[in-house]
């Protein structure tokens, strides 16, 4: 259902620091969120941010975690939001490095409109997971001989 954890944090972990060195080759930040800090302190900056970011990844893999399995009542809750987050990342780095470059699609200023393109991955997740548990959940009923 969800990847394990010792998969998931290399690859999570290799994606946030290739999400940082992208940006410091190109020297250009277009998150808005991060733009103001690298102006002020530099672009060296990026990778204390990377680590704040997989800072702020492990408490919300923690926190969802927790949630996915007292509320949504699965197992495993930390690896299937730790799957989520890599299910995004990895959408993120492959638009950021592969499709704004090339085709100039969903170009920096509609920076916006990438999170439908983010949170469709997820979606698609979610529902294969909810599939997944009900299938699980409601077994099939096998005929009576007479």
């Amino acid at each position: 259902m969800a990847l394990p954890k010792y998969i998931s944090w290399p690859i999570l972990i290799l994606l946030v620091f290739l999400d940082a060195s992208v940006t410091h080759i190109t020297t250009k930040e277009n998150t808005l969120l991060w733009r103001p800090l690298i102006e002020k302190f530099g672009v060296n900056i990026l990778w204390v941010l990377a680590i704040v970011g997989l800072i702020l990844f492990y408490l919300i893999t923690k926190i969802g975690g927790w949630y996915v399995e007292r509320v949504g009542r699965l197992p495993k809750g930390e690896e299937i939001v730790l799957t989520s987050l890599l299910i995004v990342f990895a959408t993120y780095d492959t638009y950021k490095i592969f499709i704004r470059p090339s085709l100039d699609y969903l170009n920096p200023s509609n920076y916006y409109f990438i999170f439908p393109v983010l949170l469709l991955p997820v979606i698609i997740y979610s529902l294969w997971l909810e599939h997944h548990k009900h299938k699980k959940v409601i077994p099939s009923r096998k005929k009576r001989k007479k």
